[in-house]
Order: structure tokens, then sequence, then C-alpha cells
């Protein structure tokens, strides 16, 4: 879904509004392009349906989803191309319809492969990306030693080196 901060305002003048959206690095959601510049589903979605509302553009790189959510609320940025809605952030932004629904997995190491239940899950060390979708769905899992990490590359770091079961 898209999310934005106050809702944007055109003036009615022949000019443009400028937008500024902060975005991650989500691919295939959002990345850059062979040129450098932002690209993936939502960017182009987005860049689609600003071109048709008569708004231009301007984009920013957030290290994460945190960093992205405070530039939003600190008036830094209007809008993010493709946030995961929980309670915690409605509380920052205001949704669009999804246009989007996205399965959330564990990973684990082949020594604990299998299908698993939230209820099978108490006493194992689970590892999940913080400001993401998961850290909302994380906390849910009674019984289970959370342990949060600020990007995927360290998560899976961590479940290489056993020092997290699951992530």
């Amino acid at each position: 879904s898209l999310a934005s901060g106050a809702p944007a305002q055109t003036n009615g003048s022949p000019h443009h509004e400028t937008l500024r959206v902060v975005y991650t690095m989500l691919p295939p959601y959002s990345f850059f392009d062979a040129d450098g510049a932002p690209s993936g589903f939502a960017i182009e979605v987005l860049k689609a349906t600003a071109a048709r509302a008569g708004f231009d553009l301007s984009y920013t790189l957030a290290s994460n989803v945190t960093e992205a959510l405070a530039m939003i609320a600190d008036g830094k940025a209007d809008l993010h191309p493709s946030l995961v809605s929980n309670a915690e952030r409605r509380k920052i932004v205001s949704y669009t319809s999804a246009i989007r629904v996205v399965t959330l997995s564990l990973y684990a190491l082949k020594r604990r492969a299998g299908t698993f239940q939230a209820d099978d899950l108490s006493g194992v060390r689970v590892g999940y990306r913080v400001g993401s979708a998961t850290d909302y769905v994380a906390k849910t899992i009674l019984g289970a030693s959370l342990v949060g990490f600020p990007e995927n590359d360290s998560l899976l770091r961590a479940l290489e080196a056993r020092t997290i079961d699951m992530g």
C-alpha cells in the first residue's frame, strides 16, 4: 500500500507540485535500475499514479523503514511507495487500499526444516528485522526468544552462525 503523511494539495496552478518520496531498497518493489534511478513495482505504480494526478516526484533513499517513517513524521518526506500496514504505522501515515498482499515466512537451517505453528516456537531464538512487517508479527509469537536486527543481511548472518534458530 502507498503510505503518506499529510494529504498533498494542489493549488490549481499549471505548475506541478513535487511530492517527496522516501523509499527503502526492497527488490522487486523498490531498487536502483542500471542507471542508478529508483525503480521497481511500487516505484513504477507510484510514477504512473503521480503522472495521472499531475504530481512530480523527488526521491530519497532511507536505510530502513524506521528511518523512512521518521522522515514522514518529521515532514521531510510526503510518502513511501510500499509499506505493510499495521496499527503502529497507521498512527504516522495514511494508507491507500492494498495493491499487493505479502506472505511472511520464517527461515531455518536445514536441521530445523519443516512446517511450524506459532505454538511450536516456545524457547526458539527467532530473529526479525526491526521496523519491518516481521517486527510486528514476531511480537505475536509467544514464548519465542526474539532477537531484532537492523537489516536482513545481519539477520541471515546470525542464522548462518547459529546465534538464532530462525529468522
